[in-house]
């Protein structure tokens, strides 16, 4: 059995943040109140220059009071959203870094266990001996998980906060942009581009894609392909950044912290066209190339007509994707052997239409073939309230949800992220 460590640069950060978490969310407080009432002064102040102000030069005042207001509000979004988000972040490695210490004593105690014990001739030293092993490869299994992903979080914090010190930076995991397959002033970072993809059936594909503003300074950041619903199909050049998670990421309810593809459907024929799904599976992988992703963490999800889509997409394509949400899928498992190590997260409605594509009966079949061929399906969440379709369809990824086995709330799009292939 190797020796179980945990990255000293975990424990650095830890050690040197864990003290002030409560003062950093006490800064943000303070900091986000005292700008809104700046926010207030000006309403009250551009309220009473348009009342009692009745020079040539009141234009001007008042455009320089707006302007004021408007950096005023990006400011407060950028503490609200930024700055509150970066100190989850780090109070989420914190925790992590308490739980593998608590893992790594418990394996340790495990390991000596068996090394003590692996030669004993009595049948119930055995047993219990092989109780341990079972004990510890399942706990270590647990370890490695969180480990990564502890790791990755603190490469993304780093790549987001350049003021933390070097010292605190994972060189395993933080990378650096010498990997990019492009000039990085090419691309764009922190919005949505429009960008085309010509598959090798030569497919051609319009898509849009969101890299984190900090994305030219770290590697091996997380793919998502994500597919809008049928309805959205051929309405405008912005569909797929108007509605969904496009809109919640382009509006900032939501900061990614992995990369985001958006692919627009051409004519519905996505689900009906091998072909163009040939193409969707080819552009996720193309896009980890072109941003120096990580290809261990693609993942796919969709709404609806796009949540068919995305299971099909596994279906057909054993070994490209660790992850799959959908929300409102039929969700036919037609290849499950596709499906061993895919983490799954399956959202529905009480009130879809139970004798159509999202009933529950036929979802919860398909979710006893992917257990079956060894895949994990983390959560199925099934709505209890008077749900439809479009209601559904409308939250699922635009809001936390709670994981029916963590039974914590959590985007949609940021559990995809923290999956990886075994």
């Amino acid at each position: 059995m190797a020796e179980i460590t945990i990255s000293q640069d975990l424990i650095n950060f830890r050690d040197s943040v864990k003290p002030n978490i409560g003062t950093m969310r006490s800064a943000c407080t303070t900091l986000s109140e005292g700008i809104q009432k700046i926010i207030s002064a000006t309403t009250s102040a551009k309220s009473k220059v348009e009342s009692n102000y009745k020079s040539s030069n009141s234009g001007v005042v008042i455009g320089s009071i707006e302007s004021l207001a408007s950096n005023c509000e990006q400011i407060k979004t950028s503490i609200d959203s930024d700055l509150k988000g970066m100190v989850d972040q780090a109070e989420e490695i914190d925790t992590l870094v308490d739980e593998l210490e608590e893992l790594k004593e418990f394996l340790d105690a495990k390991q000596a266990y068996i090394s003590a014990n692996s030669n004993s001739e009595d049948d119930t030293v055995k047993q219990n001996v092989q109780t341990a092993k079972q004990e510890y490869y399942n706990k270590s299994l647990d370890f490695n998980t969180k480990h990564e992903s502890a790791k990755q979080k603190l490469a993304v914090l780093k790549a987001k906060d350049t003021a933390l010190p070097e010292s605190l930076s994972s060189d395993e995991s933080a990378g650096s942009s010498s990997g990019y397959t492009v000039d990085l002033s090419k691309l764009k970072f922190g919005v949505f581009e429009k960008r085309s993809f010509k598959a090798s059936n030569k497919v051609c594909l319009d898509y849009y894609v969101y890299v984190p503003d900090y994305g030219e300074k770290v590697s091996g950041l997380p793919v998502m392909l994500y597919m809008h619903g049928a309805s959205k199909e051929n309405t405008g050049d912005h569909i797929c950044v108007d509605n969904g998670l496009g809109q919640a990421i382009a509006n900032h309810t939501i900061t990614p912290s992995g990369i985001v593809v958006i692919p627009h459907v051409v004519n519905g024929d996505w689900y009906e066209n091998r072909d163009i799904r040939d193409a969707l599976a080819e552009l996720p992988v193309a896009v980890c190339e072109e941003y120096n992703g990580d290809k261990n963490k693609i993942s796919v999800g969709g709404l609806s007509y796009g949540a068919v889509t995305a299971v099909k997409l596994v279906n057909e394509n054993p070994g490209v994707f660790c992850a799959v949400a959908t929300a409102c899928g039929s969700n036919e498992i037609t290849n499950p052997k596709a499906w061993k190590g895919v983490k799954v997260w399956f959202t529905n409605g009480r009130r879809d239409p139970a004798d159509g594509h999202t009933g529950r009966s036929y979802v919860k079949n398909s979710i006893a073939k992917i257990e079956a061929a060894g895949g994990d399906v983390e959560s199925y969440n099934l709505y209890e309230e008077d749900w439809s379709h479009t209601n559904v369809g409308n939250k699922t990824f635009q809001y936390k949800i709670k994981n029916q086995t963590t039974g914590e709330e959590e985007y949609l799009c940021e559990w995809c992220f923290q999956q990886s292939k075994a």
